[in-house]
């Protein structure tokens, strides 16, 4: 498979005359969020749509100018034209959701059943004094809407078992940010059963590891294969931190088209000792052999 996902148009035909209409007689050169938002409720087009055709015909969108010096106009906006999935939002998914809705990914669904507590506060980006209670799929909702009013959020108290099927409609990726055995092989086997690219990411104490599984891969049970499930583990805020940049930077790659390969690459690494090994899998089958990179 193309790790490149196929997106739906942007912009009908109607809507797109529309905004030209109503931005070429005042020749814009620079598109302001306060602009757009003006824009999107006189002519009711979406705000993240009036952004993506204002970077189509070459203006600058303030709010992505420093993505699109390394992305490239057109990746800004296939992340805007993307729709992800982050399963789990404490230490790994909160700190993925503040890092896509900031890239642009124009739709997220945030799936958790949970609530903060008290054991949460010292890693979870959503975990606030004020917010423990609550449920942590409001809080990623008000978060990213927030950070960036033109991503379209789904927030979804409930468990990966209890997703309903049609909310994966026009998914264009997912993200493992569980926290058991389990219950990532079954998101494993749900993205690979509709063709989803998955990217994985764990955490322990110092250390982490973090991967793109492609659809039909075996890689997830590999990595657990001699594993026991455990019922607790320590997690440091920074280790949590930086295997979440990891996963985002890893989705976005393939999101923005600036990854074009399904290689199974997993990044391991320890915070402690500063060590960092790259696993490239040679093969997928059950007896893929691997090479290791420091």
């Amino acid at each position: 498979m193309s790790s490149r996902p196929v997106l739906e148009p942007m912009l009908t035909e109607e809507q797109k005359a529309t905004l030209i209409r109503t931005l070429e007689p005042e020749a814009l050169d620079v598109l302001t969020l306060d602009r757009a938002r003006r824009m999107a409720v006189e002519i009711d087009i979406p705000l993240k749509c009036i952004e993506w055709f204002a970077l189509d015909h070459g203006m600058t969108v303030p709010r992505y100018e420093p993505n699109v010096l390394a992305l490239g106009r057109s990746g800004q906006q296939r992340l805007l034209q993307s729709s992800v999935m982050i399963v789990g939002l404490g230490g790994l998914g909160g700190y993925v959701l503040e890092e896509l809705a900031r890239a642009g990914v124009g739709r997220i669904i945030c799936v958790d059943r949970d609530t903060f507590d008290e054991t949460n506060l010292n890693r979870q980006l959503l975990a606030t004094s004020s917010t423990l209670g609550t449920s942590k799929s409001s809080q990623a909702h008000e978060r990213a809407k927030e950070i960036n009013e033109a991503v379209e959020v789904v927030a979804l108290t409930t468990a990966l078992a209890e997703v309903a099927p049609e909310r994966w409609q026009g998914v264009d990726m997912a993200f493992d940010c569980l926290d058991n055995i389990p219950h990532r092989r079954a998101l494993a086997e749900t993205c690979s059963a509709k063709q989803i690219p998955l990217v994985h990411g764990a955490v322990g104490a110092w250390c982490g590891q973090v991967g793109v599984i492609w659809p039909h891969s075996s890689a997830l049970e590999r990595l657990y294969r001699n594993c026991r499930d455990v019922e607790r583990t320590s997690v440091l805020p920074f280790t949590a931190a930086t295997a979440a940049s990891l996963m985002a930077s890893d989705g976005a790659k393939v999101l923005a088209g600036k990854r074009n390969d399904t290689e199974l690459r997993f990044l391991f690494f320890d915070l402690q000792e500063n060590e960092w090994h790259s696993i490239t899998f040679d093969d997928d089958g059950p007896d893929a052999s691997c090479k290791r990179q420091a």
